[in-house]
């Protein structure tokens, strides 16, 4: 039985992405033709229940995900990657699917329950001000960097 809620594309897109599949290849997973999955991730039509659950099947993730409310873009632009340029097409592409998830996750998280309101420190007006204290760092060498030292404790874990 089909989950009640309309099919979102950006769902089917993320997944994909998350699981590093290429359209060709998860047509092949699924058992379809890739015009067909072509079609299912641009939205021009919903996939049938058989379609949906080799979906599901193909990607390890539950029906009921790709049913739920649209989850936006995955724009490249939008996310930060430490060194982007050793990374590759594939794997930009699968952090982008796995933060799509996670809003995804966090959304669902959010209807069910009220979260406390965020209270973080600006650090725009912290340099400033210098009102935000900087964070310690734990260095490969197990030495801290940036905690004040107390006299008689040892910082080496």
């Amino acid at each position: 039985m089909r989950p009640a809620g309309p099919f979102q594309p950006s769902r089917m897109l993320a997944a994909r992405l998350r699981r590093g599949f290429a359209v060709n290849s998860l047509a092949g997973a699924m058992g379809l033709g890739r015009r067909t999955i072509h079609r299912h991730g641009a939205g021009l039509f919903a996939p049938n229940t058989e379609h949906l659950r080799a979906a599901a099947r193909a990607l390890r993730f539950p029906e009921s995900f790709f049913l739920g409310s649209d989850i936006g873009d995955l724009a490249p632009e939008k996310a930060s990657f430490r060194s982007s340029s050793k990374l590759t097409a594939r794997q930009r592409d699968m952090a982008l699917g796995s933060a799509a998830v996670a809003i995804a996750f966090h959304g669902g998280i959010e209807r069910l329950f009220s979260l406390p309101e965020l209270d973080l420190p600006d650090l725009a007006r912290a340099a400033e001000t210098r009102s935000v204290k900087r964070p310690a760092i734990l260095t490969p060498d197990l030495s801290w960097i940036g905690a004040k030292r107390r006299a008689g404790v040892n910082h080496r874990c």
